[in-house]
């Protein structure tokens, strides 16, 4: 949502998510739609990555640090799941970016169903960032289910020349396919491609750009 007004630019991004253990995740930009028209251009633009700043540690991540105090709330029922609401906050002593906010529990499998969440610690332009993340489960093909991150959802505000810009993002993943046996064909190709990608690094999403002997390096600029 731009100042000054209620006009609004809706950009749309239709990726492959590459995520591999060690690696972490690729996002293969495929096309790119603008206000709903699509991107016509021979190569998509490389446009400024807007997300918020990492985090130092995670909320429910096993650690030898005490970064979080965690509180018991209430019983909730969600997407037909009998949950323990779990709320979290950092402790005072607790150093860097983190969160705080309340995550759903399924009461028998202590699958983690949904976090609202709110991050603090955030550096400028960033005023504010808070996002909803919803899991589902998937079967892996192997007569094991796991609970992935389905849906985000969220909105963060920048400063931008003394004011305010409202930058609301969804992301939405499709049926994922777990340990695919041709994942590295698959992120070969992509790589041989033109195609842009980002990849996680701890600093955030950086470009994976190509080089011009057909490999790739990380912009970390």
């Amino acid at each position: 949502k731009l100042p000054g007004g209620v006009a609004s630019l809706d950009v749309t991004f239709k990726d492959t998510f590459l995520f591999e253990k060690g690696t972490g995740a690729r996002w293969i930009q495929n096309e790119l739609l603008i206000n709903g028209v699509k991107w016509r251009g021979k190569k998509l633009p490389q446009l400024p990555i807007i997300e918020p700043s990492k985090v130092n540690t995670l909320p429910l991540a096993l650690t030898l640090g005490r970064d979080y105090q965690y509180r018991y709330v209430k019983e909730d029922r969600v997407a037909n799941h009998d949950c323990y609401v779990i709320a979290f906050t950092p402790l005072a002593n607790a150093k860097g970016s983190l969160y705080s906010g309340r995550v759903w529990i399924d009461k028998s499998t202590y699958a983690k169903i949904r976090m609202v969440v709110k991050q603090s610690g955030l550096q400028a332009p960033l005023v504010s960032n808070e996002e909803t993340d919803t899991y589902a489960p998937f079967n892996s093909g192997g007569g094991k289910t796991f609970w992935l991150l389905f849906k985000v959802k969220g909105q963060q505000i920048f400063s931008v020349g003394g004011r305010n810009v409202i930058a609301e993002r969804e992301i939405v993943f499709a049926k994922p396919v777990l340990n695919e046996k041709s994942f590295q064909k698959a992120l070969a190709k992509a790589e041989a491609s033109d195609k842009l990608i980002l990849q996680e690094t701890p600093k955030g999403l950086r470009y994976l750009e190509k080089q011009k002997n057909g490999t790739r390096k990380l912009r970390m600029n």
